[in-house]
């Protein structure tokens, strides 16, 4: 591309970059990333707000430093290659009143230039330069790029908006008043804001929209960026199709075997690879069975939890009630945003745990997930497989997490099991608001 071209370009997206506009605070403690050398590199899935953390990084730091910002997945850089990075930022100085003492580089889904982490290295060994980049695939951070940046890049995964994230745009400083929340007001407002989580996501603008008409113009936006052109896969309606399988049935043991069956292709590994694509781009994570013998949680059937399950919801075709697998996917993603060590179990007589979190091999927490313990069979279905997991695995904490009833803890065979709704398990012991 030639200079004036690029000009116009970034000219174009600094503006709508910087065009004053009202943020959303993430929880992600910004100030352990603003004023540090190391590159920091933003990866989600699409539409989950990279851009916007970028934006509320730039309007923090625009007073006593000059921006830079790219968009990579800008129709008009569609050629953009490696060589082009020098070319843009020489463009981009000669745009400048003066020679910036220091700059802050913004760049946006970087993964669609080949070679993009040689730049960013040598942009890296200025001490007058901090660089933030994003990308919507978890190769951002691939060892080749850790090993272009050893010790000089800093992770941070954003995903959909969380429930805590979202009360606390319902009701800033308010929210951490346990007072408050305990009054009939203060939980019949938290309640409605769960209902609102619960229809509409934690995609910025779905949520803030109440809308749920855009989620598959964000799924198929994904198929086909980040996996069908992305890996160049020559059997597009077998990756659709796996999609909808994916989200229809997250949460649920996947028998790739079978799967491979059902979408008439001959080798399992096909399918390994093509569920790999999908973790790749985040739209799915998968989890594992918990076993002390590495070689036996390898070899386990995965399970596949959606990155927002009104998302999966919309997309999949299953036409169920599915309230308690939507509640067991929001659990799992908001295990995951606490950084948990996460597994399912299985216990010797056949009881199945949820989730356990453990570090190492020493397990944290066990944790099942029902919708409401008021039927005494369901009761005693979770009940009995936590106590298999304290006395096989040495479970540190026991606990069920509900949609419906109270905070209480149950005993069962001499065991003490707490019981917490979700809406105070993930308002739980969180800390200030940035």
């Amino acid at each position: 591309m030639n200079k004036h071209q690029l000009q116009e370009v970034m000219a174009d997206q600094l503006l709508e970059f910087m065009r004053p506009e009202d943020l959303i605070s993430r929880d992600v403690d910004l100030t352990l990333h603003i004023d540090q050398p190391e590159v920091s590199v933003i990866t989600g899935v699409r539409r989950c707000g990279k851009s916007t953390l970028m934006k509320l990084i730039a309007t923090r730091v625009a007073k006593h430093a000059a921006i830079f910002y790219l968009d990579l997945d800008d129709s008009r850089l569609f050629d953009f290659t490696v060589a082009d990075f020098q070319i843009a930022f020489s463009a981009w100085l000669e745009m400048q009143p003066g020679t910036p003492a220091r700059i802050y580089f913004f760049y946006d889904e970087l993964q669609n230039v080949i070679g993009w982490e040689r730049w960013v290295t040598q942009l890296s060994k200025n001490s007058n330069y901090k660089v933030f980049i994003t990308g919507s695939n978890s190769n951002l951070l691939s060892s080749e790029l850790a090993s272009h940046l050893t010790g000089r890049h800093v992770p941070i995964h954003l995903g959909p908006l969380s429930f805590f994230e979202i009360s606390r745009i319902a009701f800033g400083e308010k929210l951490m008043d346990l007072v408050w929340r305990a009054t009939t007001i203060g939980a019949a407002d938290v309640e409605r804001i769960m209902q609102r989580y619960e229809s509409f996501g934690g995609f910025p603008r779905a949520y803030l929209g109440q809308s749920t008409h855009l989620l598959p113009v964000y799924y198929n936006d994904i198929i086909e960026k980040d996996i069908l052109r992305r890996h160049r896969v020559r059997t597009p309606k077998i990756i659709h199709n796996l999609g909808r399988f994916l989200m229809s049935d997250n949460t649920k043991l996947a028998n790739r075997s079978a799967l491979a069956m059902t979408l008439e292709v001959k080798k399992q590994s096909t399918v390994t690879t093509y569920c790999h694509y999908f973790q790749e781009s985040f739209l799915v994570t998968e989890l594992r069975a918990f076993s002390f013998s590495v070689r036996k949680q390898v070899r386990s059937l995965s399970k596949y939890y959606a990155v927002d399950p009104v998302l999966a919801k919309k997309v999949g075709f299953s036409f169920m009630k599915r309230d308690g697998v939507l509640l067991e996917n929001l659990v799992f993603l908001e295990l995951q945003r606490r950084g948990s060590e996460i597994y399912y179990w299985n216990a010797k007589a056949g009881y199945e745990v949820d989730f356990v979190t453990c570090s190492g091999i020493k397990i944290s927490a066990a944790i099942q997930v029902t919708y409401s313990l008021e039927s005494p069979k369901t009761a005693e279905r979770e009940l009995r497989a936590l106590v298999a997991a304290r006395r096989e695995l040495n479970a540190s904490e026991l606990l069920i997490i509900t949609r419906e009833g109270t905070e209480d803890v149950l005993e069962y065979d001499g065991v003490k099991i707490r019981v917490l709704p979700f809406v105070s398990w993930a308002l739980e012991g969180r800390g200030p608001v940035y």
